[in-house]
């Protein structure tokens, strides 16, 4: 059976009951076709069109010569390094105060991140998180947890550990909690930030982002405050920040 009749015979004739006819099939034969047995076939009939066509790639490179063999190796494994290198996360947090100076800080130190590779952790709030988002160019180089992401149970339970009054917050704020709490230890809950940039008044452990803070610092995650730690100049800042 072609893969083309395949397909007419298993979508076409068993999910539409006016085709019953076409090809000379008859209602019976539609039920046959749409039964287990008949799907289980034409899985197996994939499978096995895969491997014939693995086997024919393999007999393919066979055949080239062992110089265009070490060639296409060294292009492979030049393009291979590029896909196994480790995934690196930061988070790029803080106080919707931040002053001016701080907020191009913050972007231009993300543009320099995402040159090297790292991604992005943030909540799209206004100031910090937001500066930060403004200087990664491309979609897939952050992750952003905004108010309107749902956070699962074992996150805010993670949060209600850190929180001083978690008793007193609303169910919207527990929820902004979790969310910091995916910021540091991602939505896996499994894959820490490498560190955490953030801008806080007088340096202080406050407001939402003092969940991230302390989070952080129980998994021994290096913190970085703008307000204590002076970001000038940003380029050496940044290698500074990385190489610890």
């Amino acid at each position: 059976m072609t893969q083309e009749l395949k397909h007419k015979t298993w979508i076409d004739i068993a999910s539409k009951a006016e085709t019953v006819g076409m090809y000379g099939y008859t209602q019976k034969d539609a039920d046959i076709f749409n039964s287990y047995p008949f799907k289980f076939l034409c899985e197996k009939i994939d499978q096995l069109e895969e491997q014939l066509e693995i086997t024919r790639l393999a007999i393919r490179l066979l055949r080239i010569p062992k110089e265009d063999k070490i060639i296409m190796s060294q292009e492979i494994n030049a393009n291979t390094e590029d896909l196994i290198k480790p995934v690196k996360y930061y988070a790029g947090i803080g106080s919707r105060e931040a002053p001016s100076e701080i907020l191009l800080a913050m972007t231009e130190m993300a543009k320099i991140l995402e040159q090297k590779g790292y991604i992005l952790r943030s909540g799209h709030a206004k100031g910090s998180d937001m500066a930060f988002e403004a200087g990664v160019q491309l979609l897939k180089n952050k992750e952003i947890f905004s108010r309107h992401v749902t956070t699962c149970e074992e996150a805010r339970a993670i949060a209600a550990s850190i929180h001083p009054a978690w008793h007193n917050c609303s169910d919207y704020a527990k929820g902004c909690h979790g969310r910091n709490i995916y910021q540091v230890l991602g939505r896996d809950l499994k894959t820490p930030v490498s560190f955490v940039i953030c801008w806080t008044p007088e340096g202080k452990e406050i407001g939402g982002t003092r969940t991230a803070i302390v989070l952080a610092k129980k998994h021994k995650i290096p913190v970085y405050n703008l307000a204590l730690d002076n970001p000038c100049p940003i380029d050496a800042f940044v290698e500074r920040i990385i190489k610890c």
